[in-house]
């Protein structure tokens, strides 16, 4: 009875208690040497442990709503995401045997950080490869293990248990279900003691030893474990001080690491330490270029310091970066940072009395994150107190666009006051005096996408940079940008962005010119409301 009650109480308490159950039959099968179909067959005995545990997870999953599934795989893909656990969990075995460099943040590949997975280039993930050595060699320690653990099963019945149990205390954390954290120490709690009683049974055996082994050796040997442990044991607790010490320490092991330094700037933030703050949060950038996050944070520090320049260069170079559409959760968490980016510039134009480039920064927040609530009330505040701006106002607001049908199949939305015309499959949107333009080509497309962008020879004007990107509703998308110094043009010429929108059978050629921030948000509406009927 007492069994039945801590069982419930541990579930109930760390959800990872749930591998009791099948460390019950495993002890049964293994140590008390009963038949696996037997064991199986003698179902009352596992059934009140079953129930606490399919009671957990209906709690979990149905009345608390705590799911799973709203993770998703590294990279979106199971194939990589496991390809990278063998890594991990080779890296378990090491700090289980040799507890060195411990810390919250482990660096698995160059470009993987198991805390914090959105800090990654997931090029780390999609690079991963059944041939890659390390893999292999993970692969071939993880399939050594599990051989012996069933050849030996007889024989060593102790063995096989300790590496059963190491095993099986591992499986809530091997990501066949997706979860946010690859690799943490904490996770190793459960499985020590498989690796305890395998370090045991290995001095015990040692005792035993055909060669006469003395005591005072036994006992050397004794201690020099114990102390190790217990020195690294209590190493580790002066890292847990605090949250500085904490991240200070790993970043001491592990230099490379973008979130350890956005962390420490953060620490020396709160601190009032500005230089330092500063210095991290550059250094974050720099060793993840692609983190929204740290962009922000280092604006919202300059601004809050009424550094206004040098916030926008910080932030507007946030709205630059690359945002890789891999993973949807780190994509989308991208883009709800971004909204933030867009806000914190309104804010600052806003500041700077240029109300104008503060709205149409509001609606490029909005544009990202429908929800935002500083953005929505920003631009209700600026309507109210600068009526002027209600004429700009109506280009963004989806009462004031009408819907078009082209010849092409192709079906979008774009603003009322604007004008739109068709010829020869070129769509051009514009407006009243052509200061902002749209030009929309619907082509076909049979080569690969690098075939295709390579028969692309038309200029306007001199290339700046091109990439994959994301427009909205639309993943897959190339764009180029230019800087045209036509003669009209004054300072260093007029900017244009190009796309290339890839479709199964065809791609949507954008022409946007100039490459203002006010014209992005219609861009990015239009796009939303975008069909594609052939």
């Amino acid at each position: 009875m007492y069994s039945y009650i801590f069982a419930i109480l541990a579930f109930f308490s760390y959800e990872p208690a749930l591998v009791l159950i099948p460390l019950l039959v495993t002890y049964d099968v293994l140590i008390k040497k009963i038949p696996l179909r037997e064991t199986l067959s003698n179902i009352k005995k596992y059934l009140p442990y079953l129930l606490a545990g399919l009671s957990f997870i209906f709690i979990r999953l149905v009345l608390i709503g705590r799911n799973p599934a709203h993770f998703k795989y590294l990279a979106d893909s199971f194939y990589h995401t496991q390809l990278i656990m063998t890594k991990v969990f080779v890296k378990y075995l090491s700090l289980l045997i040799a507890p060195f460099n411990l810390s919250l943040n482990h660096i698995i590949d160059p470009d993987f950080e198991t805390f914090n997975p959105p800090v990654n280039d997931f090029k780390s993930f999609t690079s991963q490869s059944i041939l890659d050595p390390w893999v292999i060699t993970s692969i071939l320690i993880i399939a050594t293990l599990i051989f012996i653990t069933i050849k030996f099963r007889n024989k060593l019945p102790l063995v096989s248990f300790g590496l059963a149990w190491i095993f099986i205390s591992f499986l809530p954390y091997a990501n066949l279900v997706p979860q946010p954290t690859p690799l943490a120490e904490r996770y190793l709690y459960i499985a020590s003691f498989g690796f305890c009683l395998l370090l045991g049974y290995l001095l015990v055996e040692i005792s035993n030893f055909k060669f006469q082994i003395s005591n005072y050796f036994l006992f050397t040997l004794f201690f020099l474990l114990f102390s190790f442990y217990f020195y690294q044991t209590y190493q580790r607790n002066k890292d847990w001080k605090e949250k500085g010490s904490l991240w200070q320490r790993a970043l001491v092991y592990y230099p490379n690491s973008a979130f350890a330094s956005y962390i420490m700037a953060r620490v020396n933030q709160e601190k009032g330490n500005l230089p330092e703050a500063i210095k991290f949060y550059n250094q974050t950038a720099n060793l993840q270029p692609g983190y929204v996050t740290a962009y922000l944070e280092l604006g919202r520090l300059y601004h809050k310091n009424n550094q206004l320049d040098k916030a926008l260069e910080v932030l507007v170079k946030a709205t630059q970066l690359e945002l890789e559409p891999i993973d949807e959760n780190r994509l989308d968490a991208s883009i709800g940072e971004l909204a933030k980016v867009y806000t914190e510039i309104g804010f600052i134009y806003r500041e700077k009395k240029k109300f104008k480039e503060a709205y149409t920064n509001f609606e490029q927040a909005l544009s990202l994150y429908s929800g935002y609530l500083p953005a929505k009330v920003s631009i209700e505040t600026l309507l109210k107190d600068h009526p002027e701006l209600n004429e700009l106002a109506k280009i963004y607001s989806m009462e004031n666009w009408t819907e078009y049908h082209s010849k092409s199949g192709l079906s979008f939305q774009y603003p009322k006051i604007w004008d739109i015309s068709e010829n020869d499959g070129q769509i051009h949107i514009f407006t009243k005096d052509k200061s902002a333009n749209i030009e929309i080509i619907v082509d076909g497309f049979s080569t690969s996408k690098e075939e295709y962008l390579k028969n692309q020879t038309d200029m306007h004007g001199m290339l700046v940079n091109q990439r994959y990107t994301r427009l909205p509703n639309a993943d897959n998308v190339y764009a180029k940008i230019w800087n045209d110094p036509t003669p009209e043009s004054t300072g260093s010429g007029v900017p244009k962005l190009q796309f290339y929108v890839f479709k199964p059978k065809n791609v949507i050629k954008l022409f946007v010119y100039p490459a203002e921030i006010s014209l992005k948000v219609v861009l990015d509406s239009l796009m939303r409301s975008l069909k594609l009927t052939i």
